[in-house]
């Protein structure tokens, strides 16, 4: 019985998914009205009209449960693949995040700070996420008298903007 529950306790955070969870329900009713079937509780309709019936819908229901819960679960991994991953945003929307970033985050730069940072991005974006995610490889691209004002602009704003966003959490 415990193995039972900490098994579903790795399958449970997928049925927030809505075809996941659909296609569980659909499942679980199907099974449930199957074994009521078999155990005579719902009494069977003569062999002519309604049995063929049932069982066809008994059968199919559960297969079309089952279908929508690895469709669900296809889902979600294809979501967490890179594939589904969005771009690095474009120069002008980095410039735009990174200044709006800086002022709710109340850290006091320049506009020329802003203008050299952003077109350290522009160079950087061009050779992928890598170069401009290391802390070290971006503060070496800055004068060292503007270190830690751009130190702080990264660890708050810049590595959130550059950083693609996990929907698999």
């Amino acid at each position: 019985m415990t193995d039972n529950i900490s098994a579903f306790e790795h399958i449970a955070p997928f049925l927030t998914q809505p075809l996941v969870l659909v296609g569980f329900v659909l499942m679980l009713v199907f099974s449930i009205h199957k074994q009521l079937l078999k155990a005579g509780i719902i009494p069977k309709l003569d062999k002519q009209q309604g049995g063929r019936i049932v069982e066809l819908l008994l059968r199919y229901g559960f297969l079309l449960g089952l279908v929508m819960m690895l469709l669900g679960f296809g889902w979600k991994v294809y979501q967490c693949s890179a594939f589904a991953q969005p771009p690095l945003p474009t120069t002008e929307q980095f410039h735009a995040l990174l200044t709006g970033c800086a002022m709710g985050a109340k850290i006091d730069v320049s506009a020329d700070m802003i203008g050299s940072i952003t077109g350290i991005y522009n160079g950087k974006k061009s050779q992928g996420r890598a170069t401009i995610q290391s802390e070290s490889t971006f503060l070496g691209s800055i004068p060292e008298q503007d270190r830690l004002k751009a130190y702080e602009l990264y660890t708050k704003c810049i590595k959130d903007i550059i950083s693609p966003r996990n929907l698999c959490e």
